[in-house]
């Protein structure tokens, strides 16, 4: 490609990305762009069309809870707008449908509520995509006859912790927020089982002792994390829900050098 070709492709890039950038301005706490598209073409249009109903599909299949939350039109004029801000770069479209939390993070003002809809709902697809492993039983062995300073314990692939709002979590089948503030912060807990992605609330003892696994540590330190969190934290309880879940992925001993 020349030179020439490469400047008019990025110009057309640009246009159809300016194009109508002050369409977004009806959803509260998206900033607008600064670019000035100017007047398109019937040709220019047509691409700018294409490109809004890619923006939104691809959105819409990825944060259905969002969706419902914002409602059809603001929903359609803030993925143009995060199309706009945070083009495709792969051929991969729904990979790009990962970029929308950290495009609203960054948006002033934006309604916390909507940014944690967004997290929770991105690791969930994340969850779903994870690669599949299967439970490996025969290293439970290891819990009964090894020191816990010397194991560690794997969760699944794409298991993840998230701190969010209530109003959040409420969007998810969860009976237990019936009583709680909207704003009030809890730890969900999202993984794959079977094939869709699973949400769950954990107390104060659970959640430390899961994101100390997730962090790598020992079991032993695990363990000291989730007593210091809630001093009624009973691992067995822990456990058998995780195999339950199905959270446990398999128990390994720790090399000498890192205890």
């Amino acid at each position: 490609m020349s030179a020439a070709e490469l400047q008019r492709q990025q110009a057309l890039v640009l246009a159809i990305l300016g194009a109508g950038a002050g369409g977004p301005a009806s959803v509260p706490g998206l900033q607008p762009l600064s670019r000035d598209a100017g007047d398109a073409s019937q040709g220019l249009q047509t691409y700018q069309t294409n490109a809004k109903a890619l923006a939104r599909r691809s959105l819409s299949a990825a944060y259905p809870r969002l969706l419902k939350a914002l409602g059809e039109p603001q929903f359609a004029a803030m993925a143009w707008r995060c199309w706009q801000d945070r083009p495709p770069q792969l051929g991969e479209i729904g990979m790009w449908a990962d970029q929308l939390p950290a495009f609203l993070a960054v948006q002033q003002d934006f309604p916390a509520l909507w940014l944690d809809c967004a997290r929770l709902e991105a690791a969930a697809g994340e969850a779903e995509r994870a690669v599949d492993v299967a439970l490996e039983a025969s290293s439970l062995q290891l819990l009964g006859d090894t020191r816990s300073d010397a194991l560690r314990i794997e969760l699944r692939p794409g298991l993840a912790l998230l701190s969010v709002c209530v109003g959040a979590a409420r969007l998810w089948p969860l009976t237990e927020l019936c009583a709680a503030d909207e704003d009030q912060p809890v730890c969900a807990l999202l993984w794959r089982k079977g094939w869709r992605a699973e949400l769950l609330l954990l107390p104060r003892g659970d959640e430390a002792f899961t994101r100390a696994l997730l962090q790598g540590k020992c079991l032993a330190q695990a363990l000291q994390s989730a007593l210091a969190a809630e001093a009624g934290f009973d691992f067995s309880k822990w456990l058998q829900q995780a195999l339950l879940q199905g959270w446990l992925w398999r128990v390994v001993q720790t090399p000498e050098d890192s205890r």
